[in-house]
């Protein structure tokens, strides 16, 4: 079992990966922290806490009340097979 964090920034300027509709370009922070498990030797297992916040709101949140919102948590678990 292994802890894991990781820092994020994202920058896009001419918006390949992210279309926002707005003008400026999309730029995001983030942070995550995690739980690694190897429960058999060809199979691992990752729960993650992840959040994002960035200047515009661009991130689905179906509390707000235009259906947006400048951040976004997300709690996220991912099972890998390898061989």
């Amino acid at each position: 079992m292994a802890l894991v964090g990781r820092a994020e920034l994202f920058d896009d300027p001419d918006q390949v990966v992210v279309t926002t509709n707005q003008r400026d370009p999309f730029q995001a922070y983030g942070a995550s922290v995690g739980v690694d498990w190897t429960p058999a030797p060809h199979a691992a297992l990752r729960t993650e806490l992840r959040g994002l916040a960035g200047r515009h709101a661009v991130f689905t949140d179906a509390s707000a009340a235009n259906g947006l919102s400048t951040s976004n948590v997300v709690l996220v678990t991912s099972l890998s097979v390898f061989f």
